[in-house]
């Protein structure tokens, strides 16, 4: 193509020169410059295509396509081209197996509990996770900000986390004043040839009380078996003595002369004394029956339950209590919570018969439904009655411990328990104005976010 537009050119050159009468010299000059000029384009022409292939040929060669090196016209070559096209498509296939190994983990990292918070040397924020941007920013994204300008709004926690130099336990604090422990730990390393600091602030708060449960369990089924193994020849001797006091035809015995009034006194005294030894072995059985429960309470069946439904059964149950319903609202999913109805009604009913024995009439108990900043349920139980002091609100989740006189220990110990096997917690307040306040958090039906803490931190190097 460019040898016949030489051509051409040369032919219209030579004709325009004769038209024009031009010398032999100057025409071979004009010739001659009409094809450099000519050569000129066509090369110029040349070396951008050479150029575009080369572009395609090296993004193909990058992106692992070795079937951009062409087969050669030599058979000899053969092989190694298909070689090369055998290494391209091993390469590509590592390639993705390695996106998709990189993206899993980015999902494992995302998902984890734990709050992970990766720092550069310079201090920027080089990666986080859905935990730490709840527990440390506000759920807000701040990959690539400096330390510096996020620590002039941080809570105090980040403060504490950044000061720590190895690995420590925080008792933190919530704004409602709830207490939950965290474990921090620091590790130092390179990453790319940069140094760089990876925190991880984990939640014990949830394992510590399960532990707890569980000691109280074990001790509560040793407790249980010795002392029923004791129960069993005390109820069968008094039920012997209670034989031996009647005759053989099951009636009292005679009292005909003094001696026999007397041995009736004595009888009569020895029946009191055998019924009142008898009684006290079988509350202390129905006692050890209550434990018992506690340390067999089954995990709860969560399923969605509709608040208005759940809350008109308690209204049923006890006529003349103050309900509050939370507003319905599609957009945060308040409307429905995510229970074991038969379990947290369980719990509604201790905290109301314990709100009636404290003293509060029935028309100042309430149970509120609200919806949760995390899209979970907050229940809260006020009452009028005689509250409790700071001592006793710190022991009264324990089991065993009890005010009442002939109170089991049971009841709230109880109701914590199922709170904390649906996920949620539960905390005794102080309500303004006399009175107790019982607070229940209830997770979304999705997984739960992670509270944020702007209250007073304790911390204890580990």
């Amino acid at each position: 193509m460019l040898l016949v537009a030489a051509v051409l050119a040369v032919f219209l050159v030579t004709s325009a020169v004769r038209a024009l009468d031009i010398g032999g010299l100057a025409s071979s000059a004009l010739v001659a410059l009409v094809l450099g000029a000519l050569f000129f384009v066509a090369a110029t022409v040349s070396s951008h295509a050479e150029e575009k292939r080369a572009r395609a040929f090296a993004a193909r060669l990058r992106a692992r396509d070795l079937s951009a090196v062409s087969a050669s016209d030599n058979p000899t070559l053969d092989p190694i081209h298909h070689e090369l096209l055998d290494i391209g498509g091993e390469l590509r296939r590592r390639e993705r197996a390695l996106a998709e190994g990189e993206a899993l983990l980015l999902a494992v990292v995302e998902m984890t509990p734990a709050a992970l918070l990766l720092i550069g040397s310079n201090g920027a924020v080089l990666a986080t996770n859905e935990a730490s941007r709840a527990l440390f920013f506000g759920g807000e994204d701040v990959v690539g900000r400096g330390m510096l300008e996020l620590l002039r709004r941080a809570p105090p926690i980040l403060r504490r986390v950044l000061a720590a130099t190895g690995d420590e336990l925080l008792v933190v604090e919530d704004a409602d004043g709830a207490t939950y422990t965290r474990h921090l730990m620091k590790r130092y390393f390179q990453l790319g040839g940069e140094d760089v600091v990876l925190v991880m602030v984990s939640d014990l708060s949830r394992e510590i009380a399960r532990q707890e449960v569980d000691v109280y369990r074990r001790v509560i089924r040793v407790l249980s078996h010795e002392v029923n193994n004791s129960l069993a020849p005390i109820s069968s001797l008094m039920h012997s003595a209670r034989l031996l006091l009647k005759d053989d035809d099951g009636q009292e015995p005679l009292q005909a002369d003094a001696q026999a009034i007397t041995n009736g006194r004595a009888d009569e005294r020895l029946r009191k004394v055998f019924d009142t030894v008898a009684e006290r072995a079988e509350h202390l059985r129905r006692f050890l029956d209550g434990y018992s429960e506690l340390a067999r309470l089954p995990l709860p069946k969560k399923v969605p339950v509709d608040w208005a439904s759940f809350l008109e059964r308690v209204g049923a149950l006890y006529p003349g209590i103050a309900l509050g319903l939370p507003a319905v609202d599609a957009g945060n999913g308040t409307e429905a919570g995510w229970f074991d109805r038969a379990q947290l009604e369980q719990v509604i009913v201790n905290l109301i018969k314990n709100a009636e024995e404290a003293g509060s009439a029935r028309g100042d108990i309430v149970v509120d439904v609200e919806a949760s900043a995390d899209r979970g349920s907050r229940v809260v139980v006020r009452d009028r009655g005689r509250g409790m002091s700071p001592d006793v609100m710190k022991n009264a989740l324990v089991p065993l411990f009890s005010t009442k006189e002939n109170g089991s220990g049971l009841g709230l110990a109880l109701c914590r328990e199922i709170v904390e096997a649906h996920g949620g917690t539960l905390r005794l307040m102080a309500r303004e104005g006399g009175g107790l306040e019982v607070v229940i958090r209830l997770p979304p039906r999705s997984r739960a976010k992670v509270r944020s803490f702007s209250g007073p931190i304790t911390a204890m190097r580990i």
